[in-house]
């Protein structure tokens, strides 16, 4: 089995760093979205007035039960924007790696790393990795795979937890389960192991997954319905072609001639995709489509909502995965077929480039749509307070929230060079537990 030299493994440690981080670098200029805002904000408020508030109350975005999630976004509350992204494009860059080393447990290093350098390039990951409020998704994205790298290296106890935290998380972590049976299923029989972890996982994310159904508050809409399902089946076709080649939008694949170029020349790259995958050995493609198809089945309702790109951040790991099994089929082949392996590597080459080229364009258009969305709230509040009304109960900027308490790694420092900042129109001062009111 070839291993690479020390200077190899840096080179490429770099590389794949630069392909997942440098797509994204436009996102570091986007300004705070409202829901952004309120997340951070209800983060800072209720942390401040009881650290233990977030397994208490259903504050992790539309009501829903996220407590890990809301500690998430604690610790950065009140910083300047630029931090909040930053922190985000880190949190991406762990999962790569915890990525790359879960598929290096069933590939070759060359198969691995190009299986790995598509999941850093995918289009769909500019949603979770630059828009803040995705990070629930990216964090439960992150538990989930470092899941399934514990169960496979034999640590049952250890993918059992992660599945936990992924689901305290965000709640469509319960795909976790399914995923590590299937991967308990296809693995060798005498890798008892894997179904330990299997087992450990289902008792604890049963009581788990009870508490954060039991208590969200979330609008009947939230939940699974029969048209919610039926519109997600009609559109899943869009959305599985784009996890294997991701140069479109889905919801703009019908009016946006771009995206509808795209999705051609998507279609034109998946069929032979498919074709090959068939001659990869059969448990390393079933295991791949599995876990694409398994990681969309908790948010298949919701993937027409608002393009549904930041759902796609865990199915798109199954679908690397069969990226690299194509890879270790085509690379696999005797040494005597040098020049085919040369025509591989630069075709991969430059698909992947054309895929990070997306990436950037995808990053450019998010920032610059963040920012008309921030003009456009700016233009609204000085309207209403021309017109002696206040914006609503949520400050559009952090610089002028209340002083309600420190976050953890930015909040505290930003705070200390900053002056106490004013209550915003119509806020109520907050009442002292010793002022008797």
């Amino acid at each position: 089995m070839y291993q690479p030299g020390p200077r190899q493994l840096q080179f490429t440690h770099l590389l794949i760093a630069a392909m997942a981080v440098l797509p994204l670098v436009p996102l570091l200029g986007a300004p705070l979205l409202a829901d952004e805002r309120v997340l951070f904000y209800e983060a800072r408020k209720f942390v401040a007035l009881d650290p233990w508030a977030p397994f208490q109350l259903p504050i992790g975005g539309s009501g829903s039960f996220r407590p890990l999630s809301t500690y998430a976004f604690w610790l950065d509350a009140g910083s300047p924007p630029y931090i909040s992204h930053a922190i985000n494009l880190g949190l991406y860059l762990i999962l790569v790696f915890v990525a790359r080393s879960w598929m290096q447990q069933s590939f070759s290093w060359p198969a691995a790393q190009l299986g790995t350098a598509f999941f850093a390039v995918h289009g769909v990951h500019v949603a979770s990795a630059g828009w803040v409020a995705a990070r629930a998704d990216l964090l439960m994205g992150l538990a989930v795979t470092a899941s399934l790298l514990a169960q496979g290296r034999g640590r049952s106890v250890l993918s059992a937890l992660l599945a936990g935290i992924a689901v305290l998380f965000k709640e469509t972590g319960i795909a976790v389960l399914p995923m590590l049976l299937w991967s308990a299923w296809l693995s060798p029989r005498s890798v008892n192991q894997r179904w330990l972890a299997a087992l450990l996982a289902a008792l604890l994310l049963a009581p788990l997954f009870a508490l954060t159904v039991m208590r969200a508050e979330v609008a009947a809409s939230y939940w699974p319905s029969l048209d919610g399902l039926l519109a997600g089946l009609l559109w899943l076709p869009l959305y599985i072609v784009q996890l294997f080649a991701p140069l479109y939008q889905p919801l703009g694949a019908l009016s946006r001639p771009g995206d509808q170029l795209g999705l051609l020349v998507a279609v034109a790259f998946v069929l032979p995709f498919l074709l090959l995958g068939w001659r990869v050995i059969a448990r390393l493609w079933a295991l791949g489509l599995g876990l694409t198809f398994l990681a969309v089945l908790p948010v298949l309702h919701v993937l027409p909502n608002d393009g549904g790109q930041w759902y796609l951040l865990l199915p798109s790991v199954g679908a690397s995965y069969c990226w690299a099994a194509v890879m270790e089929q085509r690379l696999g082949r005797a040494p005597g077929h040098v020049v085919g392996m040369r025509r591989t590597y630069l075709l991969v080459g430059l698909l992947l480039l054309l895929f990070a080229f997306h990436s950037l364009w995808q990053s450019c258009r998010w920032q610059e749509a963040s920012v008309r969305v921030d003009r456009m709230i700016e233009a609204a509040r000085v309207e209403r307070q021309a017109g002696g009304l206040a914006m609503g109960p949520m400050p559009q900027d952090p610089s002028s929230w209340p002083h309600l308490g420190p976050s953890l790694c930015c909040g505290f420092p930003y705070q200390l060079f900053e002056p106490v900042p004013p209550r915003w129109p119509g806020s109520a001062p907050l009442s002292s537990p010793d002022s008797g009111e």
